[in-house]
């Protein structure tokens, strides 16, 4: 039977939250506030397999064929996999050859991606395990021009078997194919703070229409232009050298700033379409499965509906949502499937359906909201009731309704 919150009953929980719990004087500025669509907890996930408590777990992944979800301790350099009863079943760490994990994706054939960062002994990779989780192969930066220092944070793989890294040390996002060979970079241009290349607003416009706001960039041009200030082929004269009887300061020939711009995370949904996140730009970039560019939505800030450290984003394709976790404001942020922006969930605080900077969300078989909450060292599974024709609203967040089960021991 569905719960109704009563106004009563709201100002209840909104003074037991705000006022009960001891030290939330930060929770108390931007706690959420209960929606007639309220998010459920269903389960908070404490422990790894040890039964040990989870030390900053970090990123988080579902397998929807083993039905299973994989978090990253990272506080212990180690892999936990849990059951759909959200409790631990193993983990796997250096015996693996997992010594820095990243991120994590599981293909449907069972074969295990983790991106790794550099370590004593080996550069940063992407290590490639079976379905028996036994290492198969390693794939490394090392021999892509202007990629050396790439470091591997996110990964996903579209319907035909691309693979599209995002990370740092490179603008863009590397694309691999299914057997792990470096064919390009798809690389999102946008205006972006600090870079020297200038274009002018007509030039822009035209660059922006029709999905050209991208480029497959190959490792020559990589190396040619890695790094800030990337872009340098696209270089204008500066002011000083232009003869001034020919600079126009008009609406039309005002000059913006635009590069490649670097990728923290990539999904694609059910459909085979590209997400690129951005959180240089606080952007979504959206492509085609044959990589045309489709549009971009996002906006940076510090309020409601806006991105201030976006670090994840998942795309529900059955129930026409797209989810990006704002790190910087403990939320995340909900849009329909043309980016429109809906509603946002969570807030700073330690209770059930509160963050205290969210890292990694992914979404389980049911469409359950599974998300790495780094700070207060747990995972969080949440059920959205929130529907893709609602009004978005720029200071209305959702809160969680009811409290979770906490697993301690394996039910019998």
């Amino acid at each position: 039977m569905k719960r109704i919150f009563s106004p009563g009953l709201t100002a209840f929980w909104a003074f037991f939250f705000l006022g009960v719990i001891p030290g939330c004087g930060l929770c108390q500025a931007s706690a959420p506030t209960f929606d007639a669509e309220p998010i459920k907890v269903i389960a908070i996930i404490t422990k790894d397999d040890q039964g040990n408590p989870l030390r900053f777990p970090s990123s988080v992944f579902f397998d929807d064929v083993m039905d299973e979800i994989y978090v990253i301790n990272g506080g212990r350099g180690r892999i936990v996999i849990y059951g759909n009863d959200y409790f631990p079943r193993l983990s796997i760490g250096a015996g693996r050859g997992i010594t820095s994990p990243q991120g994590i994706y599981v293909d449907r054939c069972g074969r295990v991606y983790v991106c790794q960062s550099r370590s004593a002994k080996k550069p940063p990779r992407i290590t490639v395990l079976n379905a028996a989780l036994f290492p198969e192969k390693e794939i490394t930066f090392k021999d892509i021009p202007g990629a050396r220092g790439f470091t591997p944070l996110n990964i996903t793989i579209n319907k035909n078997g691309r693979m599209y890294v995002a990370g740092h040390g490179v603008n863009g996002a590397l694309v691999f194919d299914s057997e792990g060979k470096f064919l390009h970079i798809l690389s999102p241009m946008d205006r972006v703070i600090g870079e020297k290349t200038e274009i002018s607003r007509d030039a822009l416009k035209k660059h922006l229409k029709g999905g050209n706001n991208s480029s497959k960039i190959s490792g020559q041009d990589v190396q040619q232009n890695s790094g800030k200030g990337s872009g340098k082929h696209l270089l204008a004269p500066p002011p000083e050298l232009i003869p001034k009887n020919k600079i126009k300061k008009t609406e039309e020939t005002e000059t913006f700033e635009i590069a490649p711009v670097s990728i923290i995370d990539a999904a694609c949904d059910a459909d085979g379409r590209i997400y690129l996140l951005s959180e240089e730009t606080s952007k979504v970039y959206v492509y085609s499965p044959d990589e045309k560019f489709l549009f971009s939505f996002g906006h940076k800030g510090g309020s409601s509906g806006k991105m201030s450290r976006p670090r994840s984003l998942a795309v529900d394709s059955k129930r026409k949502h797209i989810y990006v976790v704002d790190y910087m404001r403990h939320t995340v942020l909900v849009y329909n499937m043309h980016g429109k922006y809906i509603t946002e969930i969570g807030g700073m605080g330690w209770g059930p359906g509160w963050f205290n900077y969210p890292t990694s969300i992914t979404l389980d078989s049911k469409g359950h909201l599974i998300i790495a909450d780094l700070f207060n060292q747990r995972v969080q599974v949440l059920e959205s009731r929130i529907k893709a024709h609602m009004p978005s609203s720029g200071s209305s967040t959702i809160g969680p309704q009811g409290s979770p089960p906490v697993p301690s021991e394996k039910p019998k």
